[in-house]
């Protein structure tokens, strides 16, 4: 079991995602199909849906990276991602990290149901959660990339809207 709270692009900005990779295609060979931006992963700490941060998460959309801010990386060895910066995907990062310690605190104890406690259960026996120390946004556009295209690549300069997550 995990908790994965992702910033989805509306149907506009996966176009504009799709038409980038295609223009790309002979740089960019195996592109991915499905675009997201992940706020939250965890496998040990899991934040169940309550009320409060369903309505705190739907707060900030829409979210509007400024084109002016992205930049293409490589993580690991192979994948292509397209970085952003923008103070409210931080903002909202903090959010949830604090209500998973506010439900770890106030909830873990007794105020679980079945289900959820079955979850934690499971969760808790799980030890191989990856540690980021630095949180850096982006979406994966490839995870098979040679990086030697990395220079070759067009800027990517169309807006990108999250409206749902």
């Amino acid at each position: 079991m995990y908790t994965l709270i992702k910033l989805n692009p509306d149907n506009k900005s996966k176009e504009r995602i799709k038409r980038f990779l295609k223009e790309n295609r002979k740089i960019i060979k195996n592109p991915k199909e499905d675009f997201h931006s992940t706020v939250y992963y965890s496998t040990k700490t899991p934040v169940f849906k309550r009320k409060g941060i369903l309505k705190m998460i739907n707060s900030f959309f829409p979210l509007v990276p400024s084109p002016e801010s992205y930049y293409f990386n490589i993580f690991g060895e192979r994948e292509l991602v397209l970085g952003y910066r923008n103070p409210d995907v931080l903002k909202l990062k903090d959010e949830i990290i604090l209500e998973a310690l506010r439900q770890m605190i106030y909830e873990w104890s007794g105020g679980l149901n079945d289900k959820e406690r079955s979850i934690l259960e499971k969760s808790s026996r799980k030890r191989d959660d990856k540690i980021y120390f630095d949180f850096n946004p982006h979406i994966t556009l490839s995870k098979f990339f040679d990086k030697k295209g990395l220079e070759k690549l067009t800027e990517f300069e169309d807006e990108i809207i999250f409206d749902a997550f």
